[in-house]
């Protein structure tokens, strides 16, 4: 799912660099590759990386544009984030609240989870106790 949404966001990118001379299945097979490459950590972020390979796979099937679709998809992926800091950043403080309510409610489970267990343990003695009565 997702490489296929990437795949076509990179043809939208593709053809608003340049009209496209190679197949659309072509992206289908060198987008997720490419994407690959952007995820070996040898440089911070796949910068550089990812183009090159971009550049290289597009080159092989006869697409010269490969470097500035890489780079416009790049910034597409960038776009998107901001995007979800903006949202992040309005809504911080109900995120923080919501956090803190978990942390309460789940602190309240585990009191109730020791108290039963409590009682449970106190029900079990006295229950010894009385046995132990009725034998003698």
């Amino acid at each position: 799912g997702v490489h296929l949404l990437m795949a076509v966001g990179t043809i939208f990118c593709a053809m608003a660099v340049a009209p496209l001379d190679v197949p659309l299945s072509t992206f289908f097979f060198i987008v997720p590759l490419a994407s690959l490459a952007m995820a070996i950590p040898i440089s911070p972020g796949g910068l550089g990386v990812g183009e090159l390979a971009f550049i290289a796979l597009f080159e092989k099937v006869g697409y010269e544009h490969g470097g500035v679709v890489a780079v416009l998809f790049r910034l597409c992926y960038y776009g998107w984030g901001l995007v979800g800091l903006i949202f992040y950043l309005m809504r911080r403080k109900k995120i923080r609240q919501a956090m803190e309510l978990g942390e309460q409610v789940e602190a309240a489970e585990k009191e109730e989870a020791a108290r039963q267990a409590s009682e449970e343990t106190n029900d079990a003695d006295a229950d010894r106790a009385v046995d132990r009565v009725s034998l003698e």
